[in-house]
């Protein structure tokens, strides 16, 4: 008795697919496979894919955020005289040298690029949580996209890149959570076998 595909779907009130038909079924015809339509892509709303940017009388006004570990830093960026405030402080305010010099990488590269742009934005930045060094990454990397994203400059972008692909993009590392069992993530008790 032979094998017929068709008739079991009949009996068993099915139609069958003949797009997926294996070769072995059906021996006879050459196997055609239609290919199924392609689903249409669906565009993206602008406010997802741009920063927010408003204008108002006195030019335009950016918004940008950065995460470094759980510190969160946003600016707020609008034309002015180069003033950039890290929690209602200017940044000369910091007193830490090597952190003082990690906020100014950014303002350096952009510097050696075009005198001019340091001193056409303001930028006031707030950040909260995580430690100091976390929250000071995370302004780092706001100050560079700021001004990458201010300007639309494709030079700028690429020296950023070139320098530390950091400043544009979040590192998305976060701290894994403790276990029980153990002090931390990974860490566990000594097991003593006698």
């Amino acid at each position: 008795m032979a094998f017929d595909r068709e008739k079991r779907f009949e009996r068993f009130g099915r139609r069958p697919e003949k797009d997926f038909e294996h070769k072995s079924f059906n021996k006879s015809e050459e196997q055609t496979i239609v290919p199924k339509e392609k689903p249409k892509l669906v565009k993206m709303p602008k406010s997802l894919t741009r920063p927010v940017t408003s204008k108002t009388k006195k030019g335009k006004v950016l918004q940008v955020t950065s995460k470094r570990k759980s510190a969160v830093a946003r600016a707020t960026v609008r034309s002015g005289k180069g003033r950039i405030i890290i929690n209602k402080k200017p940044y000369t305010a910091i007193s830490n040298r090597f952190i003082l010099d990690l906020v100014r990488e950014p303002l350096v590269i952009v510097e050696k690029h075009n005198k001019d742009l340091l001193g056409k934005v303001d930028i006031n930045i707030l950040v909260n949580g995580g430690g100091v060094m976390g929250q000071m990454q995370a302004v780092r990397n706001c100050i560079a996209k700021a001004f990458v994203q201010y300007f639309d400059d494709l030079e700028l972008t690429r020296e950023f890149l070139e320098y530390d692909r950091s400043f544009l993009v979040d590192d998305v590392r976060r701290v894994e959570s403790k276990k029980p069992l153990g002090p931390k993530a990974r860490a566990k008790k000594q097991h003593s076998k006698r």
